[in-house]
Parts: structure tokens; sequence; C-alpha cells
């Protein structure tokens, strides 16, 4: 929940169940990033990497400072691209998504692909380091192991995998705010999506037998202006979700009017200014097996 290809995502099952328009694989022109959104995305970025030290956990700095291959699946408007490029010139780097911003003018050194996010347009054992983020909200549990199978396939042996995503469990010091995140959970429910998938990735990685030393970095975030920048622009992202991302969806499910809706959420935001409501983040990464006679 955090950047574009979350918005096109969910946008895209939107038109679809309005439609019966087919797999949400479509490369169809569903979602165009606007300047906010691309500026959202950006402060996102940065409070991850504060939050966790680094835009990254997995131990890459080898293919950093050589002319390694970088994959980031479901790049959004590309803002972890063009940092970790300005900061590692020297690997190439490549990002997928269904619909890629091309308003931005992006490093050489870096190629944005428009494409199918569960079977990756690359030949195998391609990437030094692949990774993915903010798609708690959307995909099913097939579409998990799809994507998983399809990253550790593109991904060299030795090399890393890597995701990061949001918990989306209820506040219990915020009632009306959990009311929000029950009704969208149970929205995600209806479309098959597993919103708790942060309890199973870890699963999901081992089942494959593909790779090892799986680890997992938990941190804590407390919304609004208790958490300084960090609270602040991921309050600023759950709030853009809820009140322009899924603000049909959720307000029918609650039934609810809009102006019903949007008062409910100014109690939410109160809720985070005389208390301190917390989210998690999490961070999976594994490496790929090497070859047996490597």
């Amino acid at each position: 929940m955090g950047n574009n290809a979350s918005r096109r995502l969910m946008a895209e099952k939107k038109l679809r169940k309005k439609k019966n328009c087919g797999s949400i694989t479509s490369t169809s022109n569903i979602y165009i990033p606007k300047e906010s959104d691309i500026s959202r995305s950006i402060a996102h970025n940065i409070a991850m990497n504060k939050l966790f030290g680094c835009a990254y956990s997995s131990p890459i700095e080898e293919f950093l400072t050589m002319t390694g291959k970088i994959l980031d699946v479901g790049c959004g408007s590309g803002t972890w691209l063009i940092e970790m490029a300005h900061m590692y010139p020297k690997p190439e780097y490549f990002g997928i998504d269904l619909n890629p911003c091309s308003t931005i003018p992006y490093p050489s050194n870096i190629k944005i692909t428009k494409g199918n996010l569960l079977n990756l347009p690359y030949d195998e054992s391609q990437f030094d380091f692949v990774r993915m983020s903010d798609f708690v909200s959307e995909f099913t549990d097939n579409e998990w192991e799809q994507s998983i199978a399809e990253m550790i396939r593109v991904t060299k042996p030795g090399g890393w995998i890597e995701f990061c995503e949001a918990d989306l469990t209820s506040p219990e010091n915020a009632p009306t705010f959990s009311k929000f995140l029950k009704s969208f959970l149970e929205c995600l429910v209806l479309r098959g999506v597993n919103g708790a998938i942060n309890t199973k990735l870890e699963y999901l990685l081992y089942t494959t037998k593909q790779v090892d030393d799986i680890q997992c970095a938990v941190k804590s975030v407390i919304f609004g202006k208790k958490g300084g920048f960090i609270g602040t622009t991921t309050f600023d992202n759950f709030a853009s979700w809820f009140n322009d991302v899924c603000i049909e969806m959720v307000a029918d499910h609650m039934g609810i009017t809009y102006d019903e809706y949007k008062k409910l959420w100014a109690i939410v935001e109160n809720e985070t200014i005389i208390d301190s409501v917390e989210t998690k983040f999490y961070r999976f990464w594994a490496q790929k097996k090497r070859d047996r006679f490597e």
C-alpha cells in the first residue's frame, strides 16, 4: 500500500469486477500515475529506507560495487531504482510494471519494461537481486506462489530475492481505524486476496525448496506526527489509499455514504493525534540455492 503499482492493480481489479475484462496481468492502460502519486511514492521510499536503515536488507554489496543486475518487480514510478542507480551507478537496473511511468527521465543504467508481473519476460538466472514491495493487498495466495516462483527463476544461483510489505492488522487502541482496516480486509477476502500474507511469506519461500538463509526484519511505525517523518508519510499513504483508491469499495462494504465515510475518517485522523497508533512493516529476504557443482 505504498506505490503506484498498488493503485494501478486496484484500479484494474475494480474494472475487471465491473466489466469482467480478464486477468490482472493484462497490460491494458488502466492507471496513469499523477504527479502527486509520484511525490508520495518518493516519500514512501525514503520512509522505508529510514525505517530499515537501508534501501535493501539482503547482503548484496558485492553486486552493487561491480556490474551486477538488479530487478524491481512492480516498480511503479521507479523511485527505488532511481535512488539505487544514484548511490550505486555500476550495476544495470531493470524495472517491470503493468503501466510504468513514461514521464520520468530515468538514468541510462535503468531499463523499464511494461509487462506481466506473474510471467516475467526474462530468461532464467539473469539477476543478482530481485525485489518486490507493496503487494500485500493485491495478490491471491496462488498469485503469490507464482510471483515467488518467477522471481526465483530469473535470479542467479547465489543471488537474492526480497520483499517489503505492510501489516494490515487492526490497532486495538484505534477502534474507528480498526473498522476501516477490518472492512478492507473483508473486501480482500471477497477477491481471494490474503491481506495477512506477512504471516505466510516465510513459509511460501521455504516450500519452494529453492532458497536458503530465509530472514525477516520487522519494524514498528507510529502513525502521524508522533512517528515523525516515517509516521507522517505512512499515515498519508494510508489516508490516500482509503480516501482515493478504495473509498468506493470500502464505503459500499461498510454500508455507508461517502459523507459518512469521510466523517468517520476524520475520527481516524484524531485517533492518531490523541494516541500512539502503531503498525508494522516486514522485510523478507532469501538466497537462491547455488548449483551443486558450483
